[in-house]
């Protein structure tokens, strides 16, 4: 059995520990000082950080999470399976990524429009701050039967481009 004299040193040890982490020059980093850093960064996310509804870049496109699920197997490296949307296409692909990789997010762009009308496969939307029309094919409107004539709704623009349609809740 470790004596109470013992327990007093190991714990002054650990304080001491935790003050010169807490108390490092100006100059010097931590090991934990570089990983909250490096986690901070705002541009990159990563494999790690996938949600359903997250929108990120990919080989030139754009693409918003449908699924995913982080595999560990029990031999080897752990893993992301992940189905990605094309929000340009409407096409859907699946992707695995290691646990970890780095992935860009997609610089959106939310605007309040409102629906005007249908013109042939394209539907119409009006920027209610510029006037300007947004065409988006009925691959890009998650909730096309709900949409009705006037109602409100929420475009994403990507690189200029309208990617997608959200509604608003009911009231």
């Amino acid at each position: 059995p470790i004596g109470f004299a013992a327990m007093a040193i190991f714990a002054a040890v650990g304080l001491l520990a935790l003050g010169a982490r807490l108390h490092a020059p100006l100059g010097a980093r931590s090991a934990y000082a570089v990983s909250t850093a490096a986690r901070a960064a705002p541009c990159m996310l990563t494999s790690n950080d996938f949600k359903v509804g997250l929108t990120i870049e990919s080989e030139g496109a754009v693409y918003k999470v449908v699924e995913f699920l982080h595999v560990k197997p029990g031999k080897g490296a752990a893993f992301v399976r992940s189905k990605l949307k094309n929000l340009i296409t409407g096409g859907t692909i699946e992707k695995t990524w290691k646990a970890g990789e780095s992935v860009q997010p997609a610089e959106v762009e939310k605007l309040e429009v409102q629906y005007t009308y249908q013109d042939g496969e394209q539907y119409v939307f009006m920027d209610m701050e510029s006037f300007e029309e947004i065409r988006l094919t009925a691959d890009q409107i998650d909730q096309l039967p709900y949409l009705k004539e006037s109602c409100e709704a929420q475009v994403a623009k990507w690189q200029g481009r309208g990617i997608s349609v959200g509604l608003p809740p009911p009231k």
